[in-house]
């Protein structure tokens, strides 16, 4: 039963490079949403001749949704470098480990266009937000 194969979220990873182009892959710390769907698909192009009884089409590029990623603001050494990249409108690379058997990871690209803070209201937990759009994924 598809029942028996579900995942529950909790225990998902959000990573990003600590520098542009540097490889090296630190842990975004309490992040509670990616603000969209993960992942991208191609619009379709019409391709029909006057030959065709029906129509044609071929796939377009893929695109993805934007993201806003969303965490628990406590400005650790690896939250305050991610808000510093988006800051500076950095791309870098970034990866989510979802929490399933097995583990699925989307690699891609991430670019940052800003960073946000939630509004500080009594009796609500402060979040810092980054926006960005991803590209060039890839599943494993």
């Amino acid at each position: 039963m598809a029942q028996e194969n579900v995942h529950l979220t909790c225990g998902t990873r959000f990573f990003i490079e600590d520098a542009v182009g540097s490889g090296t892959m630190i842990e975004v710390e309490d992040v509670t949403t990616f603000g969209g769907e993960v992942g991208q698909v191609g619009t379709f192009l019409e391709t029909t001749t006057i030959t065709d009884c029906s129509k044609d089409y071929i796939a377009g590029l893929s695109d993805a949704p934007d993201l806003t990623i969303s965490f628990l603001y406590s400005p650790t050494t690896n939250q305050t470098n991610f808000i510093a990249g988006a800051q500076a409108g950095e791309k870098r690379k970034a990866k989510i480990e979802f929490a399933t058997t097995p583990v699925a990871t989307a690699d891609f690209n991430l670019s940052m266009a800003g960073f946000t803070m939630s509004d500080p209201a009594p009796d609500t937990v402060l979040t810092g937000n980054v926006n960005g759009k991803a590209s060039d994924f890839i599943w494993s």
